[in-house]
């Protein structure tokens, strides 16, 4: 494999810190404004860099690097779906099938730490895009790719359930 940007058609593939933090419910009318820089899943024995993923020719960009925030989904912390995906390998998203429902998930930007609670797992066909779609008021979406010849896609969906006071 080459160490660039891989490209998938979007149907196939849509898709420390010191110190302490005081926390609060989602239900702030704060609007967060930085991208992720980082995701921590302890369950999985994840903690790896995220870096920006741009639509081009109705292709996200998939990293070999890093994992990928989807610069069109919704910024952490904020009301809507935040997307993260990467490939189902050792150094990225390969441990990924062993979170579980209720496992928590941190994801970090420049300056705020974000928590959440994982509440669906499933296992889609690559044109089911719709798992995409947004459940939860503030949501965050893992999606990587599972199976033989990986064939399906694995996605997780998770809810914020605490982000920074400021």
């Amino acid at each position: 494999m080459r160490n660039m940007v891989l490209k998938y058609l979007i149907v196939g593939f849509c898709v420390g810190l010191g110190g302490s933090l005081a926390l609060t419910s989602p239900s702030h009318a704060m609007e967060f404004s930085q991208v992720p820089t980082k995701i921590i899943i302890p369950s999985a024995d994840i903690s790896l860099e995220v870096k920006p993923a741009k639509i081009e020719f109705d292709t996200w960009e998939v990293r070999l690097d890093a994992v990928s925030f989807g610069e069109s989904s919704t910024l952490p912390g904020n009301a809507g779906n935040t997307i993260v995906f990467s490939h189902a390998i050792p150094r990225l998203f390969g441990n990924l099938p062993n979170v579980e429902v209720n496992d928590t998930i941190h994801v970090f930007t420049d300056l705020d730490w974000f928590v959440y609670k994982v509440t669906k797992k499933q296992v889609v066909n690559p044109e089911n895009i719709e798992v995409l779609n947004q459940v939860y008021p503030y949501q965050l979406t893992l999606y990587t790719c599972i199976g033989d010849n990986y064939s399906q896609r694995y996605v997780i969906t998770a809810e914020l359930q605490a982000s920074p006071m400021m």
